[in-house]
């Protein structure tokens, strides 16, 4: 039985990783449709989703890759993209993708992987995603790194008021 754990270990962190959230949820984040200003989450929100059954890192990737039920995330993720490979270091989630991110770039890319490389953070418990496509490169880059230093979340700029 002793050696029967380890070997258990092993496989859940070369799986991926499994589902921390209790009752069956997690958190998938997307853009907003329409941004809030002045709000923590004024560009990316998030809505909680039932994950059935699914505790893989990858099966719980690709039901996010369904896009959002709530009216108010968009999708930012291009038709038809999959998750082809999941793997993680109990640190860092990777993330390979198909070919299909390849078509965004700029601020659009930046987005659609700030809200992938969040949510496998959060389904995951690390402290970062390192995202990547299967054959093409990401605005000339091999991978994309989100982790809480990449990217702001929070506009940290107070409102003026303008007096006449």
């Amino acid at each position: 039985m002793k050696r029967l754990l380890p070997l258990l270990i092993l496989l859940m962190i070369f799986s991926g990783c499994s589902l921390q959230k209790q009752e069956n949820t997690a958190t998938f984040y997307y853009p907003r449709v329409k941004y809030e200003y002045n709000t923590a989450d004024g560009v990316i929100g998030h809505e909680l989703r039932n994950t059935g059954d699914i505790y893989a890192a990858q099966e719980l990737l690709d039901l996010y890759l369904q896009g959002p039920l709530s009216e108010e995330l968009a999708m930012p993720f291009p038709g038809d993209m999959s998750v082809i490979h999941v793997s993680n270091d109990g640190h860092t989630i990777f993330i390979t993708v198909s070919d299909n991110l390849a078509t965004l770039s700029g601020a659009p890319l930046i987005l659609a992987c700030s809200c992938l490389g969040r949510t496998a953070i959060a389904l995951c418990n690390v402290e970062s995603a390192e995202i990547r496509c299967e054959n093409l490169l990401l605005d000339g880059k091999r991978t994309i790194t989100v982790n809480a230093d990449t990217i702001i979340y929070t506009d940290s700029i107070t409102q003026i008021k303008i007096v006449e």
